[in-house]
């Protein structure tokens, strides 16, 4: 059996108490370093190390899978919404599999905002390519980037639209160092930016 537990946007505190107590009773546990560090508090079983290619995803999760009755793997945000879940049901089909839904980061960017999530076209960016169309097709959306897609990359292609929305940009949302900036898309920086998430308005 596998657990694909979602911990939410970075922060432990973000965790379910669903996630808590499933990765409490979890003999093995795979994630990346970063997600690993997150839920160690929570967790007495082995934990095992991906470098996020799947290939090795799929490797540790095979090995694992004849050593422990179950094994959870743990995915950043909700992992339903452009998540690994899909990756796993195709890869490991003939395995019964059980998904805890987390916090994804753009309910924290809602919430901290002030913004309605009802009416609004949610995407993600992450290892897609990008239609420029799709980012003019609603009067609001959030996009979650990547490091191909950032926020700056975003507004340059709106911008050649012939658009100039309002952009809120949550960097490293739920950590210390977040930063929620809010900008046109004219006035948006050349820099480098972390995970983030990206609300543009057309109506402001």
């Amino acid at each position: 059996m596998i657990k694909i537990i979602g911990i939410g946007p970075g922060d432990a505190k973000y965790l379910t108490q669903q996630a808590t107590v499933a990765l409490s009773k979890s003999p093995c546990i795979i994630g990346t370093q970063r997600q690993l560090e997150t839920i160690e508090a929570f967790s007495e079983g082995t934990l095992l190390v991906y470098n996020g290619k799947l290939s090795h995803l799929e490797e540790l999760m095979h090995n694992a899978l004849k050593a422990h009755d179950h094994v959870a793997l743990v995915a950043s945000g909700d992992p339903s919404f452009y998540g690994i879940s899909q990756w796993v049901r195709r890869t490991f089909e003939e395995e019964q599999i059980d998904i805890l839904n987390g916090i994804g980061s753009y309910q924290i960017l809602f919430s901290k905002t002030g913004y309605p999530m009802h009416d609004i076209y949610l995407t993600s960016l992450h290892g897609r390519t990008l239609d420029p169309k799709e980012l003019t097709a609603y009067k609001r959306l959030c996009v979650l980037t990547d490091t191909t897609h950032t926020p700056y990359k975003i507004a340059r292609l709106i911008l050649d639209q012939g658009q100039n929305p309002m952009m809120i940009i949550g960097e490293s949302l739920s950590y210390e160092n977040e930063k929620i900036e809010e900008h046109r898309a004219s006035d948006v920086a050349d820099r480098e930016y972390e995970m983030n998430v990206v609300i543009i308005d057309y109506e402001r």
